[in-house]
């Protein structure tokens, strides 16, 4: 990754979306599903938590879609990547 430049533009975003979204998705699985605990009893083995838990998924695929398959996120970074190439003189 280093030696040739890494990544920039959708990839780096994209790459960054998956990592957080994981992330998230450990974290909201550890807390709502793994800690039941210290939720009132009602709460307890509900479909609620499971959904909360859950929830990074559905906006993980949709966020990494509308990355992905954007157009106007595409003109952006080429129109910043232009911008900074004059100062790296």
């Amino acid at each position: 990754m280093l030696a040739p430049g890494g990544i920039s533009g959708r990839q780096r975003i994209t790459r960054h979306l998956w990592r957080m979204c994981y992330g998230l998705f450990i974290a909201t699985g550890s807390f709502f599903l793994g800690q039941q605990q210290v939720f009132p009893a009602f709460l307890r083995g509900s479909i609620f938590l499971t959904l909360a838990a859950l929830l990074p998924l559905p906006l993980l695929i949709y966020w990494f879609l509308r990355v992905r398959f954007s157009k106007g996120l595409q003109e952006q970074v080429v129109a910043q990547s232009g911008a900074g190439d004059s100062l790296k003189t």
